[in-house]
This record gives structure tokens, sequence and C-alpha cells, in this order.
């Protein structure tokens, strides 16, 4: 079994909110959770700061193709994006330039050979 984490910032003062937010969380998303083979997911909070951690019984490129096509994380992220800080350092590409901004973010040691295809096919697909 894969495994995942994360980290992210809460904007000040939100962290009740967040917490609310998540407490609250979206019966259509946890089937979704449930569907990318996501178990044993824990969020948890140092003042400010937030991780995240999961398990990925299907692997995490399945997890992350599920997710990312989903529009119930595109409305949960909408919804979530006025509590959290979303720094430059956390874009995935720069709006307006075409090429050559975009690069994939893992742990050394975090992918295998299947993992590796997998990413490379996706990359691949999507001109990136």
């Amino acid at each position: 079994m894969e495994r995942f984490a994360w980290k992210g910032r809460i904007k000040p003062g939100m962290q009740e909110e967040y917490k609310r937010r998540h407490d609250e969380i979206w019966p259509e998303m946890l089937e979704l959770l449930k569907a990318a083979g996501i178990r044993n997911y824990s969020i948890w909070s140092d003042g400010s700061d937030v991780f995240g951690y999961y398990e990925c019984e299907k692997g995490i490129a399945f997890a992350e193709k599920t997710q990312t096509e989903s529009p119930i994380v595109d409305r949960w992220n909408e919804y979530m994006q006025d509590v959290l800080e979303l720094p430059g350092s956390c874009r995935m590409n720069i709006p307006g330039i075409p090429m050559g901004n975009w690069r994939w973010r893992m742990l050394p040691n975090a992918t295998n050979a299947a993992l590796a295809r997998k990413l490379a096919e996706i990359t691949k697909r999507y001109n990136r």
C-alpha cells in the first residue's frame, strides 16, 4: 500500500472554520475518497500549519487521478480556498507562461518503477 502526506497552512484566525468544515465533510466527498482507494485519512494541525496523511489501496496515481478528475474535489477546493494560505510555492504552474513551468514534486524514494511509468504517461497525456 502506498502512503501519501501533505502539508498546508491555514489563514490566521481561520483554524476553527477549517475544523468546522472538515467536521461537516460532505458525504459525496467521503464516497469519492473511498472510490479513490483512500483509507486511514488523518489531518492534524500545529497552530496554522496543517498536515495530512492517507494510505492509497489502489496506489497514489489512481487516487490522484480520481481526485483530479472529480468535480466534487473542484467544489471542495473552491469551498476551502478562503481558509487556506496558498502561496506561489504551492502552484504547479504560472498562469500566462505556456511552457517549462510545471514539475512533479515528490520526496526521494517516494516512487517505484510502476508509479514512474504512470507519472510519465500522465505527463505526456497532459503535455506537461
